[in-house]
């Protein structure tokens, strides 16, 4: 009789992948875990430490930092961010140094916003966006210069002040004159100018019709110009006469609308120009500012009230001068008649010059205005090429602001640099939104718009009916290498131009929400919360070998993922000694483990859950030995239990320390019960890594 002997088999682990919530989880893969990453791969690792900020108004142990810091966003080594503070509200930086400081106070926010009238002002969350050397805080359209320190409205209003008003004395004058605020015919002293109303030489004869109502002069030392007018028309069009050509030509309409300083709320020159300086609005250079004139009661009302280009401004003497173009207030009807005769110029000027304040009262002046218009019912906004993009669910549109200038969001003169505006025609909300590729995205839950082109007479949006990101899910979105990684409603994606591609079949069927993520060294971090549990933890996913690890999170959980220069912080709070929720800011990774201010954390601890060892196959396969080698820093220490045939109990068999001084290298030798099937599970404290996993398989009858 022949005896058989039974067949033995080795097989070794020495690559260790990450998480695979699934059923047919392998042996190197893990359906749970906590701090485990992929630093040391191929090998099995537990994380790199974090360091905790220690120094600065928000170092450990202090609870200032609220849930409700928001509006966040990062310039160079330094975050920003808007948060309540009590009965305050204000922009406070956090430094490298650990230190924060109050760069926008209370005060200065109510005073410089331009949603300050509302009651409920402060509770707004913030969305702050970093343009050049700036950041723009809106929906209180605030631009803080990072270099200088200076706060700005970009609320560019400018209000006539009743009070001010002195109706001995005339305060307005509005009058048809060149792009530089100059009058025609302007008066000085001594200078002359021949008059002709009506009548013209040979030379003039095909280029005008007869019978027009017209009034041509000339300034002795200036230029040729002309007002023409149809028949008994009340205002014409002005021309100018050029040497070179020996022709007349049209000009471009100007009107000048001259206001004293005092009128404006200034009480002094030096005052009027630091306010138009702090407004933002450079004197004497072109603007093209849209702005809205309403209350003009003048008979040129039609005129001068509406949606207007202001071109420039400037100071004439006590006057401030707005200068509108394409608005046309000149009257061609003059005393002087007749033949060619001449004139003190200052006649002229008495003629073509309306004296607004004379038909005017106090309580009509309290309603003159001029302000440019910003929106207010934005939901995201980005900044790309010199501009900030932005999106409104409630008009459906997207806009894009004037090149160069936060401001300027309805100037549509089509010119390269004008705003622009376009109504999307995709249902429902916008989601997030983003830059990528010098092209600026918005989303929506089943829908992605991109924004492509140079200037706006070129944009083009474009519609991919794609999955975008998840609504509640806009901090998700987080460029890593070439890919933009962010949170569907079917689970995490990449995007790059095309068609978003799913990355975490690993997962299993978890769905998240109210996400937070950054990028670490090419590894997506996310704050995640589970959808049916509210279980809350961070997601970390290496790019390069598709693999995702789960680390701890804190109590109650992290409430911000911050990137800022090649650091990301985490906000959360932690339970202390004193039973009270301390908050926290700390950097994950390695980058701060010189720096005098950052503290690196305790040792933690960490474990990982394999999946289901020898499932496969007909024949009765069991293991009959397992072998661990590893690597233990100083204080470090690892417990290894098993679970067999689907028992919901771990049996810890062996654990060990590493009491010596330095780091050692330890191999465990462990003899597993007879089963079916089983898993294995690795916790510990402190640094470990297991280089391999080799076990015996011994195969039995099929029966």
């Amino acid at each position: 009789m022949n005896i058989n002997g039974i067949n033995k088999n080795r097989a070794a682990i020495t690559e260790f992948n990450g998480l695979k919530i699934r059923n047919n989880a392998g042996n190197s893969e893990f359906v749970d875990m906590e701090n485990i990453d992929s630093h040391e791969y191929p090998y099995f690792s537990t994380r790199r430490k974090n360091y905790y900020l220690n120094k600065g108004a928000y170092g450990i142990g202090n609870q200032n930092v609220s849930d409700d810091m928001h509006g966040w966003c990062a310039y160079d080594t330094d975050l920003y961010y808007a948060i309540k503070l009590g009965n305050n509200f204000q922009i406070e930086k956090l430094a490298k140094d650990g230190n924060v400081y109050v760069v926008i106070d209370n005060a200065t926010m109510q005073s410089k916003s331009a949603i300050s009238s509302d009651t409920n002002w402060k509770n707004y969350n913030r969305i702050m966006v970093v343009m050049g050397g700036d950041i723009v805080i809106y929906p209180d359209w605030i631009k803080y210069n990072i270099k200088t320190g200076s706060t700005i409205s970009l609320n560019k209003k400018i209000t006539l002040d009743p009070n001010a008003i002195d109706e001995t004395t005339k305060y307005i004058y509005l009058f048809a004159s060149t792009e530089n605020g100059d009058e025609y015919a302007h008066y000085e002293s001594g200078h002359t100018m021949e008059l002709t109303h009506g009548a013209y030489t040979s030379s003039d004869t095909g280029y005008f019709h007869s019978g027009e109502a017209q009034t041509r002069a000339k300034s002795s030392d200036r230029y040729y110009f002309e007002f023409k007018g149809e028949g008994d028309a009340k205002e014409g069009k002005i021309y100018k006469y050029y040497n070179s050509t020996s022709m007349w030509m049209p000009q471009d309409d100007y009107t000048t609308l001259a206001i004293h300083y005092r009128l404006l709320g200034y009480n002094s020159l030096d005052a009027c120009r630091q306010g138009f300086k702090e407004k933002e609005i450079e004197l004497g250079k072109e603007i093209n500012l849209p702005i809205n004139v309403s209350g003009f009661s003048h008979t040129f009302k039609g005129k001068l009230n509406g949606d207007l280009n202001l071109f420039k401004v400037v100071i004439d003497g006590y006057y401030v001068e707005f200068i509108f173009k394409g608005v046309n207030v000149w009257n061609t009807t003059f005393s002087v008649r007749g033949e060619p005769q001449t004139a003190n110029i200052y006649e002229v000027l008495q003629q073509s010059r309306y004296d607004v304040t004379t038909s005017y009262s106090q309580d009509n002046l309290m309603n003159l205005e001029i302000k440019n218009v910003l929106y207010n019912d934005l939901d995201f906004i980005v900044q790309e090429g010199n501009r900030l993009f932005a999106c409104s669910s409630n008009k459906h549109e997207i806009y894009a602001s004037k090149l160069g200038d936060p401001s300027i969001w309805k100037q549509f003169i089509g010119i390269s640099t004008d705003s622009y505006a376009a109504t999307i025609g995709s249902p429902g909300k916008f989601t997030g939104a983003a830059v990528f590729n010098n092209t600026p995205i918005f989303f929506k839950e089943n829908c992605i718009h991109r924004v492509t082109g140079n200037t706006p007479a070129s944009y083009n949006i474009s519609y991919d009916y794609y999955d975008g990101i998840k609504d509640g899910c806009s901090n998700s979105i987080v460029r890593v290498g070439n890919y933009l990684i962010y949170y569907s409603k079917g689970g995490f994606v990449y995007y790059t131009g095309n068609q978003p591609e799913r990355i975490d079949r690993q997962l299993g069927d978890k769905r998240f929400k109210n996400i937070f993520a950054g990028e670490k060294e090419g590894h997506y971090i996310a704050a995640v919360v589970e959808q049916e549990t509210n279980k809350t933890y961070l997601l970390d996913y290496d790019m390069d070998l598709n693999q995702w690890y789960k680390h701890q999170d804190y109590n109650p959980r992290t409430f911000r993922i911050i990137n800022v220069s090649n650091d990301l912080y985490t906000f959360h709070k932690e339970l202390c000694d004193d039973d009270l929720q301390h908050t926290f800011i700390t950097c994950i990774g390695r980058n701060l483990n010189e720096s005098p201010y950052a503290t690196a954390e305790d040792d933690f601890k960490w474990y990982a859950e394999s999946g289901w060892l020898i499932k496969e196959g007909t024949n009765k396969k069991y293991i009959t030995k397992m072998l661990f080698k590893m690597h233990l820093d100083p204080d470090a220490e690892i417990s290894i239990s098993f679970k067999y045939d689907y028992n919901d109990e771990w049996e810890e068999v062996r654990t060990i320390s590493n009491t010596d001084d330095y780091p050692k290298t330890e191999i465990i030798s462990i003899i597993p019960q007879r089963c079916e099937t089983m898993q294995y599970k690795i916790e510990g404290k402190g640094n470990v890594i297991i280089y391999s996993i080799t076990y015996d398989i011994s195969e039995g009858s099929e029966y």
